[in-house]
């Protein structure tokens, strides 16, 4: 059986969807990734593992005739020269790109992994209304068929996709999130001393890292004695990217501290002691749950995709979006009860083995491949 398995950027696939990989070739499957070329280590790293690596020239941001025909026509040679079985369609371009190409070609199952709806389902005015009711239409003429099998990350994007009639509801399967290595983020203490608040994720506004400065500045006021971490690096091709100077300028202030992207990220969590995402919308943010692996109290948005990792009150809380003064509030309430701190803690370890281990998450993707297999 052959899979390839069709991603934006190299780096997302070798963060959220590489076990998934793994697994599949260590059950039989010829498995091939194709995405925008990474770096030479990345590349490598595929080498390594035995998966083979096809660069597709995806641009994220560029919307320009030539160029996307030419994605378009890669993937078609692709697809024929390859004659995959099946094919994991991630992110949007290459979701919608991916399943026009599948079914043109033919004779292939095709499934697609909805991993958040992006920018265009958060962004406001009527110009951002208009490009959600276009791409709403785009996905429905696209992915309405009985040839094609999407994959949810939430309640919340499958709901949205039914109600658009884009999807047969037959076709629709859930499962949460990419999952965490439970022995690469280990359950750890809260930690003594100095309290650290920390927020991962790409430095984007719609990330709520605006209102997790504000929320940072109140309690700084308030003589808090702690310190608010940003760890992330910034986004070019988002137009929701904050910049470089203004993370510098945030930085100066002492207000937060900016670390970029960092590697080290179990190790961060372990020595903070309360993880932060005021997102407008998400899939099911992996920074989440690896939080939760570790055993920590959550503070995150009554939102699609991030209500999946917390139950309000028992491992965490759940604020309403580009609410500042509530986040605050809330993380206020856990500093100054230790005991809330650890036995939330311990809630957010227990669902993160119950809910979103990788071995899991892979078990169930496989599972998947299979049903797909005997169609």
């Amino acid at each position: 059986m052959k899979l390839i398995i069709v991603v934006n950027e190299l780096r997302f696939f070798l963060s959220h969807r590489l076990p998934i990989a793994l697994a599949a070739r260590d059950a039989g499957y010829e498995v091939h990734i194709a995405s925008r070329s990474g770096t030479i280590d990345e590349v490598e790293q595929l080498n390594q593992e035995l998966l083979q690596f096809h660069p597709i020239s995806f641009h994220r941001s560029s919307m320009g005739l030539w160029q996307e025909l030419e994605t378009l026509r890669e993937l078609r040679r692709l697809y024929k020269e390859i004659q995959p079985d099946i094919v994991h369609h991630v992110t949007i371009k290459p979701v919608l790109y991916g399943t026009l190409v599948a079914r043109w070609v033919g004779g292939i199952q095709i499934l697609n992994a909805i991993s958040g709806l992006g920018y265009f389902f958060i962004a406001q005015g009527w110009k951002s209304s208009i490009r959600k009711t276009l791409l709403l239409w785009v996905y429905r003429a696209i992915l309405h068929s009985k040839k094609v099998w999407i994959l949810f990350q939430n309640p919340d994007d499958q709901a949205l996709f039914a109600q658009y009639k884009i999807i047969y509801p037959e076709h629709a399967f859930k499962i949460k999130g990419s999952g965490v290595d439970l022995q690469q983020f280990a359950c750890s203490s809260i930690p003594k001393g100095r309290i650290k608040i920390i927020l991962v994720a790409r430095m984007l506004w719609d990330k709520g890292v605006g209102e997790f400065v504000e929320s940072a500045t109140a309690l700084t006021q308030q003589r808090l004695d702690a310190d608010f971490l940003l760890v992330g690096s910034v986004d070019p091709g988002n137009p929701e990217s904050i910049s470089v100077e203004q993370l510098e300028e945030w930085n100066r202030s002492g207000v937060v501290k900016w670390l970029g992207e960092r590697a080290d990220i179990a190790q961060l969590l372990a020595e903070s002691h309360i993880a932060v995402l005021p997102s407008y919308r998400e899939g099911l943010p992996k920074s989440l749950i690896e939080a939760a692996a570790v055993g920590r109290p959550i503070v995150t948005t009554d939102v699609p995709g991030c209500r999946e990792v917390v139950k309000d009150g028992e491992n965490g809380f759940l604020v309403p979006a580009k609410d500042a003064k509530k986040l605050a509030v809330v993380i206020q309430k856990l500093i100054n009860n230790p005991k809330l701190l650890t036995s939330m803690g311990k809630k957010s370890r227990l669902m993160a083995e119950q809910e979103f281990s990788i071995q899991q998450i892979v078990e169930q993707t496989l599972k998947l491949y299979e049903t797909l297999k005997e169609l």
